[in-house]
């Protein structure tokens, strides 16, 4: 398995980031097909999806709505 450092720590990366990718182009691409034609509102929990939100929305094929919330 490789490995990554960042600054003082070691990891193990469990996913490569072409399997992400092709991931949330699927995933997108079904939120499409399950939509027929709607414009769909997504909402990104904030610490945390902004990187997943922005990568979904920019593969989502048709026009849509998001909004962020912050919760603690």
């Amino acid at each position: 398995m490789k490995k990554q450092k960042v600054y003082d720590k070691n990891f193990e990366i469990y996913l490569e980031k072409h399997l992400i990718k092709e991931r949330v182009s699927t995933l997108s691409k079904e939120v499409h097909h399950f939509m027929k034609g709607r414009i769909p509102h997504f909402i990104a929990v904030l610490d945390g999806s902004f990187v997943f939100a922005s990568d979904l929305l920019r593969a989502y094929p048709s026009p849509c709505k998001i909004s962020f919330v912050k919760l603690k």
